[in-house]
Order: structure tokens, then sequence, then C-alpha cells
């Protein structure tokens, strides 16, 4: 996937409704196995409309696990033939952030709509987060992922140093 089209700011919600209607249209589909589905809430009409189904892993999954739903490890425990138990709960309202493409979003998008106005979409920076490449616990993701941000922007520069 392009980052451009990445999903850039998502969140949990627990909505028991809307978890029992995406089963629905799973089993329908016959779906089994790892799956995401994106939704986008259209506060005209308060329905969640579904943007995409993504029948793989993602990193988007790590969300769920911050959330307390680890699907890849599930997913290897029952590879394994190793019992799964039911998780102990779900953290709701966790945000996780894909930073430049958040920024695209709100700039090419949201701005020029009128859907997000400039201090809401500050204010959404201030609450806690995760972000899609930074973990303080493991940086070199986001050490590797700068070093190749900085050396596409140098490639960019007209720069003629030996003259």
């Amino acid at each position: 996937m392009n980052a451009r089209n990445a999903s850039a700011n998502s969140r949990t919600i627990y909505n028991e409704a809307l978890a029992k209607q995406s089963i629905g249209y799973l089993a329908r589909i016959g779906m089994r196995g790892i799956v995401k589905i994106d939704y986008k809430l259209d506060e005209r009409t308060n329905d969640f409309m579904i943007m995409e189904i993504e029948p793989h892993f993602q990193f988007w999954h790590l969300l769920g696990a911050y959330a307390g739903i680890n699907l890849p490890l599930i997913a290897y425990r029952h590879q394994r033939e190793e019992r799964v138990g039911l998780s102990g709960g779900y953290a709701d309202d966790l945000r996780m952030l894909y930073f430049l493409p958040d920024i695209r979003a709100y700039w090419g998008g949201y701005r020029k709509s009128g859907e997000w106005a400039l201090v809401p979409y500050l204010k959404s920076f201030m609450k806690k987060k995760y972000y899609r490449i930074f973990d303080p616990l493991d940086p070199l993701p986001f050490v590797r992922s700068a070093m190749g941000f900085g050396g596409r922007i140098l490639k960019r520069l007209p720069v003629n140093i030996i003259g």
C-alpha cells in the first residue's frame, strides 16, 4: 500500500453492535482468518460506513494489540494448536498516528472540505497516541525511516558541493 493511501489516524472504539454487524458481514462472505475492516463514521447520519475489508496482517493490528486484542499472537498460538483464551478486555479510544499521511490528509482534504478546522485538528495531537513508526522501546524502525526520508530529500536538492 502506498503511504499516501494508508490510514493516517486511527482509533479503537468499543461498539458491540458494530462488532456483531461486522461478524455477520464476514460470515456471509465465508471469511475465515485475520481481517481488518476500516470504518468511517458519517456524522450526518451517525452510521459507520465500510471503507475497506483487508484479509491479511497489517501494521494496524498493532493498535489492536495495544488495546488488548493481539490477533497475530492469537493466530500464531492457534497454528501451534495452543489454547487461546479469551481476552480480559479491550481498551477504548486508543489512537495510532501515521504522521505524514495525516498531515497530507488534513491539508489536502479535510481543511479544503471544511470537515475539520485547524484548531480541532491541532487539538487532536494532544491526546495520547501510539505512532505507526515510532516506539520508544524499539526505535530502529523510526531511525531507518527518518534516514530514508532524509536521503530522499537530499536527492531532490540541487546541490553542487565540488563546484
